[in-house]
């Protein structure tokens, strides 16, 4: 599933939750703990996300996505809910 309340971009769901965890610094392993998948998916995941960024590198990626309203300085999409762990 994509959105399209994202600056523009075509972002996956997906791709809106590994752009948050790395805005909050994430490193991959913790983002495979926190999605439940392997590191390597995530490692998949996040040349994905700044592909479809075109961003060189994570902090880029993010600066771009706070520039663009999509994330928040504190690493939460304006639009995200809460979620229970």
């Amino acid at each position: 599933m994509t959105t399209d309340h994202d600056g523009g971009l075509q972002l996956s769901t997906r791709q809106h939750a590994v752009l948050r965890l790395l805005a909050q610094d994430k490193t991959n392993d913790s983002i495979a703990a926190t999605l439940g998948v392997s590191v390597s998916t995530v490692k998949q995941d996040v040349q994905r996300l700044l592909r479809a960024m075109r961003s060189p590198d994570r902090k880029v990626a993010v600066q771009h996505a706070i520039a663009l309203g999509i994330l928040q300085p504190n690493g939460w999409a304006p639009h995200a809910r809460a979620s229970v762990s």
